[in-house]
């Protein structure tokens, strides 16, 4: 969704800030709808999830998150210029809480951003025993983990098209 060679509010080239017209324009590339029915139904939904968050209430969206509102105690904060003491109020502050997909989606980009700049090898996993180094031979000889065998799931075939 994010057009490459942009600059975002961070100064940073080839990413930018998906914006809700970014969304707007992608659901009408996927769906066809007309712009501005998928404009009026994204922002109602929008309102929709501010007005129950503004009544206490908890949104809970399937594997996508959780929004919910909690209370901040009043502390006692530090102005950095003076380091005088500067008193926060209680406040309430919306929570969000990320659900299966949304892990899902970012533990991937988290892997592939490691294995695209080469800092983390890929772990590959073997049903044999592993070694693990012992921390008393500073890492000479090390010692094998005797661990059960793997089960291995076949890989589900695709279904055989139909011919008609």
């Amino acid at each position: 969704m994010a057009s490459a060679g942009k600059a975002g509010k961070d100064g940073k080239t080839g990413e930018r800030n998906v914006t809700k017209k970014d969304l707007v324009d992608s659901i009408v590339r996927q769906t066809g709808l007309a712009r501005g029915d998928v404009q009026n139904v994204v922002q109602k939904v929008l309102e929709e999830l501010i007005d129950s968050v503004r009544h206490g209430k908890r949104v809970e969206l399937r594997d996508f998150g959780v929004f919910e509102v909690k209370a901040r105690a009043a502390r006692t904060a530090q102005n950095p210029k003076t380091m005088e003491p500067v008193p926060v109020p209680p406040k309430l502050a919306v929570r969000f809480k990320a659900g299966r997909l949304m892990k899902s989606a970012l533990e991937e980009r988290s892997k592939e951003a490691m294995l695209s700049n080469g800092s983390v090898a890929p772990v590959v996993e073997t049903a044999a025993a592993s070694p693990m180094p012992d921390p008393s031979s500073n890492g000479h000889a090390p010692k094998t983990l005797d661990l059960p065998p793997m089960v291995e799931i076949p890989a589900r075939e695709p279904a055989a098209a139909s011919s008609s």
